[in-house]
């Protein structure tokens, strides 16, 4: 009777083990170029671009920041490596020259079938398009938000860093 009980004991725990292990297998949704292909709708856009000038021996900073919206941009990555690109967003900006606000108007961008290359690197998580590597951040089946990082610095001292972010609905 008691090996019966302790049997039955074994054999319960086992199948709650088992079924625990089926429920907590999570599926991850790689980065890779099979799963980024598809059709993709940019619905952020946000940039700042700092540029310090040294003029006589004195720094001058201008900070640029542009602000997408008004989004109605499609991307589609082709299972080619080619991106195409069609519609339109709007681009705002505030621009502060040491320390003084200039109005910058605000335009929009019309992309009319716009073809660039793509490539993925997946170790690293890097998408390149059109030769210039964003970050990609965040990747799921649903979304994906890139960045870009890109600092310039001349002989003289003068230097312009700039950021970007990207995010996109897959539709």
């Amino acid at each position: 009777m008691k090996t019966t009980k302790i049997l039955l004991v074994f054999v319960l725990f086992l199948l709650i083990v088992s079924c625990k292990n089926d429920d907590d297998s999570v599926e991850v949704f790689t980065f890779n170029q099979t799963n980024l292909e598809g059709s993709y709708r940019l619905n952020y856009f946000v940039s700042t671009e700092v540029e310090t000038t040294d003029v006589n021996s004195v720094d001058i900073v201008t900070t640029t920041v542009t602000t997408g919206d008004t989004f109605n941009l499609i991307v589609v990555f082709g299972a080619d490596g080619m991106t195409t690109s069609n519609g339109t967003y709007r681009l705002t900006y505030t621009k502060d020259v040491a320390g003084t606000n200039v109005p910058v108007d605000p335009f929009t961008v019309d992309i009319d079938e716009e073809v660039s290359s793509y490539s993925v690197s997946s170790a690293a998580s890097i998408l390149t398009i059109e030769g210039t590597p964003y970050q990609v951040v965040s990747f799921s089946e649903t979304e994906m938000i890139i960045t870009l990082e890109e600092i310039d610095t001349s002989s003289n001292g003068d230097s312009i860093v700039y950021n970007e972010e990207l995010r996109f609905t897959k539709i």
